[in-house]
């Protein structure tokens, strides 16, 4: 494994340890605090957000052993403009946000206020756009060479968009509460 491939790896790894622990320390809250996390997103949509979530989780695989393969063939990347610190920036700004966005989602619930509203806005942006610059990456890179494993990677980070862009910084933020609409 070259140095890019590792890198990347470190980073999913320590980013993947940091949502998952968001993840579990949010879900040890009582029943009506993990509820609240819903904000106005209704009991019908909610099947869909799951089978999204899940979607996405199962997604990120297949894009992301794309990218550790692939990792040390930069100049292919948006014609040769992303290398591979980029590609660490994309992860690193879709993996540390999402760690974020439990904790801070509680603390805005338990204390409305327009800046904490606002940083829940920017963290699930910042992960959409992320998440969209890597699928970029994936439709960009070496243009004519289609293989099964791009296709699935190109698959699995469309469905990881879905979610993060769809579900999370445009639907979940339509259907929020702002600290004004008490």
């Amino acid at each position: 494994m070259r140095k890019q491939s590792k890198q990347l790896l470190l980073l999913n790894i320590i980013g993947g340890i940091a949502v998952l622990g968001s993840y579990v320390y949010g879900f040890m809250g009582s029943e009506a605090q993990i509820e609240s996390i819903w904000g106005g997103i209704s009991s019908a949509m909610r099947p869909y957000y799951k089978i999204s979530m899940l979607t996405a989780a199962a997604g990120y695989f297949p894009f992301t052993l794309f990218f550790l393969w692939r990792a040390e063939d930069t100049s292919s990347w948006l014609g040769g403009k992303m290398g591979g610190k980029e590609l660490l920036v994309l992860y690193a700004l879709m993996l540390f946000p999402s760690a974020l966005w439990l904790p801070v989602t509680f603390v805005l619930v338990a204390s409305p206020s327009f800046f904490l509203w606002l940083s829940v806005c920017i963290i699930l942006a910042t992960v959409g756009l992320a998440s969209l610059g890597l699928l970029l990456a994936l439709l960009t890179w070496r243009p004519g060479r289609w293989d099964a494993f791009r296709v699935a990677a190109v698959i699995g980070c469309v469905a990881f968009c879905v979610q993060t862009v769809l579900f999370d910084a445009i639907i979940w933020m339509i259907y929020f509460p702002t600290p004004w609409s008490s």
